[in-house]
């Protein structure tokens, strides 16, 4: 009876400590999950500021286009009248 009492404690104590080995390897794995999560969304957000950013260029550079084509019209409406 008392080696049978002996056995399942040295098993309790095992478990435990495969238990608590499990415990602290899901917990290093939720820990690195998380920083991975992190990471990812900061690279979304760089993603998309980069959208945002080469899009708000993209306008100013056809305002741009947009300007000196009025001005060479403009400017060709000019030399006509002066022509005829």
């Amino acid at each position: 009876m008392e080696d049978q009492n002996e056995s399942l404690k040295s098993q309790a104590v095992k478990d435990a400590a495969v238990a608590k080995q499990k415990n602290e390897f899901m917990r290093l794995q939720l820990e690195q999950e998380q920083k991975q999560k992190e990471e990812n969304k900061l690279n979304h957000e760089r993603i998309l500021k980069s959208f945002q950013d080469n899009a708000r260029q993209s306008v100013i550079g056809k305002e741009e286009a947009k300007n000196q084509i009025n001005e060479l019209n403009s400017a060709h409406q000019d030399e006509i009248q002066t022509l005829t």
